[in-house]
């Protein structure tokens, strides 16, 4: 990883129930968005907030499934 910013000054309010697609050319910083989201690398700056509450680190609260076949390699 550099020291170029990928995600910056980003938003996001989701309504229950909401299904959301996360689009963008390669490089954009989709997986870096849900790898900070899902706590599996820390944010480098600014806060991740659920319901008002700062969430910091793994959570239970968001998961993703990769693109690579990680679950059934032998598949």
């Amino acid at each position: 990883m550099g020291n170029t910013p990928i995600i910056d000054d980003l938003t996001l309010s989701l309504q229950p129930n909401e299904i959301v697609a996360i689009l963008g050319p390669s490089g954009c910083g989709k997986t870096s968005f849900l790898n900070i989201l899902s706590g599996i690398i820390p944010p480098s700056g600014g806060d991740i907030v659920l319901n008002g509450k700062p969430i910091a680190g793994r959570s239970r609260l968001c998961s993703y499934m990769f693109q690579d076949d990680l679950l059934f390699p032998w598949r």
